[in-house]
């Protein structure tokens, strides 16, 4: 895909669904089913699924070892968020906190590596928060093995994401156009 057309167009797609609860895809029980669950999780909903991406994207704008901090943070926050999920904790607006997120990760994207990486961090794991709460809330069988479901599939999404932006860090205006698109998509779902 040499042409920027190409990845509006993909993002956009994705941008298309709204940011629904994906329950329980596999309904086992036990801890196999319930990791399995949490793989597949992460994959199901446009909102997480464009985060995650978006995240390794923006991650890849910065030096290697300063944009490490970037999934990192998004790991660590999506941990906490997941624990207060399961703590029956109720965090009210989280589904318009995660529209919100997309919105501040595809202004980050826009402005590239100019924001401090520990503020861009910090993005981070606050959108993190919000999606690993959602991930919980949806969880329909044992919490541990589906968070390290969740954590590796979203792990594999921010690497996936990182190439993208490493492979079109040779386009000028690939960072800014894919941060528009998922700015764009955030406030899709928030008016949705």
């Amino acid at each position: 895909m040499k042409k920027p057309i190409y990845w509006v167009a993909a993002l956009s797609a994705l941008a298309a669904t709204p940011a629904l609860a994906h329950p329980g895809h596999l309904n086992g029980e036990g801890p196999v089913a319930a990791a399995l669950d949490g793989l597949i999780h992460p994959l199901t909903g446009a909102d997480h699924l464009l985060a995650m991406v978006a995240v390794g994207f923006w991650a890849a704008q910065y030096s290697q070892r300063k944009g490490l901090w970037l999934p990192a943070g998004f790991v660590m926050g999506m941990l906490v968020g997941a624990l207060l999920g399961f703590s029956g904790i109720n965090l009210p607006g989280f589904e318009a906190a995660i529209a919100l997120s997309l919105c501040t990760i595809g202004a980050g994207l826009v402005f590239r590596d100019r924001l401090p990486v520990i503020a861009a961090g910090a993005v981070c794991a606050a959108a993190g928060l919000f999606h690993g709460y959602a991930h919980a809330r949806e969880a329909g069988g044992s919490a541990l093995p589906f968070v390290i479901g969740f954590a590796v599939t979203t792990s594999l999404l921010h690497l996936a994401g990182g190439l993208m932006g490493v492979w079109a860090g040779r386009l000028r205006h690939a960072a800014p156009l894919v941060g528009g698109v998922v700015a764009v998509a955030g406030l899709v779902l928030l008016a949705s």
